[in-house]
């Protein structure tokens, strides 16, 4: 099969799997956009098709920057935001509100609609003595019908800015190394299944790597901060740990939360759910269960993926930033809240100081001209499957994806590409169509429209 591409931005056609070993062709296409005043214009460098996974820092253990492009196929378009919150007015404060908004550009209806609470430096904090001591002897006076809380969490700190990054929502680990001093202080029945404290220690003399004797870690958000266990506090002799910066206003992280944290109670609260607005890892809960049952029986069958894979393992973006394709057209209004330095080039500021910046996405639509060995040609929408927003290079990614069957046998595909006005008309005039019998057996079916809102 013949593949061109008749647009300045970089595209790719290559084959996609599905359980059933079923093949199908994808094309995928990305559109790079800068903007200084406020208005988008095509980047005067494209840039190329991520084709693999990239991260802030050391891979696996930082945010995602972001994913390959050459995934098989998204149930949904991931919103994706590379941003620094500032506070209101540029002048620092103890906390403030984030928000994202994307919605229709005639109806007003919102695709996406998110607010985050942002705060300075707090901690969970153990009482003083004295006043444990004091409520402690109330407890006693009231046969512990009257409890207190030991924790409290700290007034935040003032400050100006903030990464919106996953290392500062709720989330982390309680490890200890087998070469930490906390190691003797770790009762066995808090040690990892199978750990034996002299074969590590063999094995950090013989290679100079630690082990860890004992590890508990927040899966949806291992990189995070506020997780902590009452075994790992008392063998670090911890009397604090960080509290997370970033939240869900309508479900803050307060010290009852971590009082009930500490016994690995109530871990499905909203309050513990990692808040951000950038991807959420592979490896992480609950994307991780996505990929399907991974086990030996899957290796012996040689299958490429398990029966139970669920494409929307692809999608990284958080639920509350996923739209359904493809009800993203490409020409929807994107409105950011304290997300940019206030004053900074485009952005309003509104009465109570709040940083505003209003995008307009460009209605583009790319398109491919699947030429079949039968002679027929048939144009076929590619749905927008990622949107990706950096607001610190002042950039917007686009990527656009769809998939076509390969029976019948195509002998060519063309991307192309439609502006605006070229779009509105060839869709009122009922849009493309595809030829009888040429019908899409793959995970999603190739779209003959979009949803203008």
């Amino acid at each position: 099969m013949i593949f061109k591409n008749h647009t300045p931005f970089p595209a790719l056609a290559f084959w996609g799997l599905s359980s059933k070993s079923d093949s199908f062709h994808v094309v995928v296409l990305r559109q790079t956009f800068s903007f200084e005043q406020g208005t988008l214009v095509l980047a005067e460098k494209q840039t190329p098709l991520c084709e693999e996974d990239t991260f802030t820092g050391e891979p696996n253990q930082s945010s995602v920057l972001a994913e390959s492009d050459l995934c098989q196929f998204k149930p949904h378009c991931d919103v994706l935001l590379k941003a620094t919150a500032h506070a209101p007015w540029n002048r620092p404060a103890r906390s403030w509100t984030v928000g994202l908004q994307i919605r229709k550009p005639r109806s007003g209806r919102s695709l996406v609609d998110k607010t985050l609470l942002v705060s300075g430096p707090s901690q969970f904090r153990r009482r003083n003595l004295l006043v444990r001591l004091g409520w402690f002897m109330v407890q006693v006076g009231t046969l512990f019908l009257l409890r207190r809380n030991p924790w409290k969490r700290t007034r935040p700190e003032e400050i100006l800015a903030l990464p919106i990054r996953y290392e500062h929502a709720y989330g982390g680990e309680a490890k200890v190394l087998i070469t930490d001093r906390a190691a003797s202080r770790v009762k066995k029945r808090h040690w990892l299944k199978g750990a034996r404290p002299d074969d590590l220690k063999a094995a950090f003399e013989a290679t100079g790597e630690a082990g860890a004797l004992s590890w508990e870690v927040h899966e949806p958000n291992p990189i995070g901060k506020g997780f902590a266990r009452s075994w790992w506090l008392k063998a670090a002799k911890l009397k604090g740990i960080p509290a997370p910066q970033i939240e869900a206003p309508e479900a803050p992280v307060t010290a009852h939360h971590f009082l009930l944290s500490l016994a690995s109670k109530a871990s499905g609260d909203p309050a513990f759910l990692p808040q951000g607005l950038g991807c959420l890892a592979k490896g992480w809960l609950p994307r991780r269960n996505r990929a399907g049952t991974l086990d030996e029986a899957w290796i012996q069958s040689g299958k490429p993926i398990p029966d139970d894979f669920d494409f929307a393992m692809w999608n990284g973006a958080p639920s509350d930033q996923q739209v359904p394709c493809p009800a993203l057209a490409g020409d929807e209004l994107i409105q950011v809240t304290n997300l940019c330095p206030s004053g900074s080039p485009g952005t309003v500021t509104d009465e109570q100081g709040n940083c505003v910046l209003l995008l307009e996405l460009p209605g583009h639509q790319p398109y491919v001209m699947a030429s079949c060995q039968t002679g027929d040609r048939t144009p076929v929408l590619l749905d927008l499957d990622t949107l990706h927003l950096d607001l610190e290079q002042r950039t917007l990614v686009l990527v656009w994806r769809t998939i076509l069957p390969e029976d019948p046998k195509l002998g060519s595909l063309e991307t192309c590409m439609l502006s605006r006005a070229q779009k509105s008309a060839w869709l009122a005039q009922g849009g493309p169509k595809w030829p009888p019998g040429l019908a899409v057996a793959t995970p999603g079916p190739a779209r003959m429209e979009q949803d203008h809102g």
